[in-house]
């Protein structure tokens, strides 16, 4: 894999992270109005409160991006950030940051095929 063939895979890679960053909105009805609702007409409704809705546990992540997060996740704190800002939160960086984001791309690229 070349460096741009990485940049590739890690703009995808920013993309999904980032939409998964999004709030997810509220609920069309409040947990009162549903229990309302179902007092009066005396049917359950499903329109309620979800605890598991955006919950961390139901993002079904796909294998070349797990492989990603492992090894950006081995690299040191500066080298993630600069990671992050580019790819995720798609900021311009300064100076340092575009050395550190430099410096991760080739250690990902190197250790992308291991």
């Amino acid at each position: 894999m070349n460096l741009k063939e990485l940049r590739r895979e890690l703009h995808k890679w920013g993309r999904f992270w980032a939409h998964q960053e999004r709030p997810v909105g509220f609920n069309r009805s409040s947990m009162c109005s549903a229990m309302i609702e179902t007092v009066k007409t005396g049917i359950f409704t499903q329109r309620g409160y979800d605890r598991q809705f955006g919950s961390s546990e139901r993002i079904l992540v796909p294998g070349w991006i797990e492989k990603l997060d492992s090894l950006i996740e081995k690299l040191p704190v500066q080298q993630k950030r600069a990671i992050t800002l580019r790819y995720i939160k798609n900021t311009q960086l300064g100076t340092s940051e575009k050395l550190a984001l430099l410096n991760a791309e080739i250690e990902i690229m190197v250790n992308f095929g291991n």
